[in-house]
């Protein structure tokens, strides 16, 4: 039927006394399904070959020296570990430690070929944990070559109490150590950088509540909500408060400030504007622990970050208490002196008027003896009426001018030139002072 098969054909000859042939017999044994598994397992070996030989860990087979028995004191099994022989090895394994060729390593000593950082230590790890052991992280030097860092894993074959081979496979992480020691080292550096740095704003904060305490007038910060994120020595001394009392609370709840709606509403209002980028002011009334009454102006103010966004809401109080007062005082000054000098213009008014009813008397009364309505005069009679007419109309135009003065002083007199005879002035002047 087509069907092929492997035998094994066996044939016997048989021969008389003279050695001629007499028969032969022949046997044919059927070993295809023999063959079969043969091919297979041969097949599944060059897989396997060439899965470990294409595999980028190293992966390599020890002989171990003959008599490794697992009653052997620590030491002895160790010592007996590093002198086992290469058997067979990958690519990767050469490759990975520097070598140029499998022949370099098959066949040689584990202990002539490289130096393992605390190799005893990690084969007594491996011999109490029952000849196995998994991910273990190592440092192997081969020779004169720089340090290579690997995560080994060990499976030692044990028959009849004796370990007789050991498999191992081993990843080469110095790639990967090497990152993480470089970012171990930038880390710290991150690390000192960051502590140099929390010194510096430290320090700096520690100069700005210097400074922020040492302002005498009352002083807060807020944040965006309105609650208290720092405040100054004068705030807390106004309201006899400690700091832990108030921070991170609302402002509008302070124990200083007034607790009435109106006010209540306008402070929230001021802030509101503030947050919208608006500097406002507002005044108000305070009542201190120690029951005194201080008016304040309350000035606040917007502060950005880099994106032009308010982030805080720096908020000073300025004590215009005695400013206010000093108002009210010069108010109620002004007020009096406004009483005295309405008082001075009625009496110049009143007075005006008794002084010039006399006065123009007098005056009158010289003009007609000057006339001599009433008969004659002598000289000396006429100097004299001329001296009282003259002093009469001196201390009229004397009068007149006191009035042109308050006039002055109301604001209500208006200059207006005019020539006059200098030398009618300067006889006026010489009749006063004779």
């Amino acid at each position: 039927d087509g069907t092929i098969k492997h035998v094994i054909a066996r044939a016997e000859h048989f021969y008389d006394d003279k050695g001629s042939h007499l028969r032969s017999l022949g046997m044919h044994q059927d070993i295809t399904t023999q063959v079969l598994i043969e091919n297979e397992l041969h097949s599944t070996q060059m897989h396997y070959t060439d899965f470990i030989n294409h595999s980028t860990d190293a992966i390599s087979y020890w002989k171990m020296p003959p008599g490794l028995t697992l009653t052997l004191p620590l030491e002895v099994q160790v010592d007996m570990i590093y002198k086992s022989i290469c058997i067979d090895c990958n690519k990767a394994t050469w490759e990975n430690y520097g070598f140029k060729r499998k022949e370099d390593i098959v066949g040689k000593r584990l202990i002539d070929l490289v130096k393992i950082q605390s190799m005893d230590t990690q084969f007594k790890k491996f011999i109490k944990n029952n000849y196995r052991i998994q991910d273990l992280e190592s440092v192997v030097t081969v020779k004169d070559k720089k340090p290579v860092y690997t995560l080994a894993s060990w499976w030692g074959a044990v028959k009849d109490g004796v370990l007789t081979h050991l498999w191992a496979r081993t990843s080469n992480i110095t790639k990967r150590k090497m990152a993480e020691i470089e970012l171990e080292q930038h880390r710290d550096h991150l690390e000192e950088l960051v502590k140099q740095r929390t010194g510096e704003l430290r320090q700096s904060e520690q100069r700005f509540r210097g400074v922020f305490d040492q302002i005498v007038q009352p002083m807060v910060v807020l944040t965006p909500d309105g609650k208290l994120l720092t405040v100054n020595a004068a705030a807390l001394g106004h309201g006899n408060i400690d700091e832990s009392d108030v921070i991170g609370k609302p402002f509008v709840k302070m124990p200083w400030l007034s607790q009435s709606q109106d006010f209540q509403q306008s402070l929230k209002q001021n802030i509101s504007l503030v947050l919208n980028g608006k500097s406002t002011s507002m005044e108000s009334t305070y009542t201190l622990h120690d029951g005194t009454i201080k008016v304040f102006d309350i000035d606040m103010s917007p502060v950005y970050n880099d994106r032009n966004e308010v982030i805080y809401v720096v908020v000073a109080g300025k004590d215009i208490t005695e400013g206010k007062k000093l108002t009210a005082d010069l108010q109620k000054a002004k007020e009096l002196a406004e009483g005295a000098n309405r008082a001075k213009s009625d009496f110049l008014a009143n007075m005006s008027h008794e002084l010039r009813t006399p006065l123009n008397s007098i005056i009158g009364f010289s003009q007609m003896l000057q006339e001599e309505y009433y008969g004659k005069l002598n000289e000396k009679q006429k100097e004299y009426v001329s001296d009282i007419l003259a002093s009469g109309e001196h201390l009229l135009e004397l009068i007149n001018d006191i009035l042109d003065l308050s006039k002055v002083e109301a604001g209500k007199m208006e200059l207006v030139l005019s020539d006059f005879n200098i030398v009618t002035l300067l006889t006026i002047i010489l009749i006063m002072i004779k």
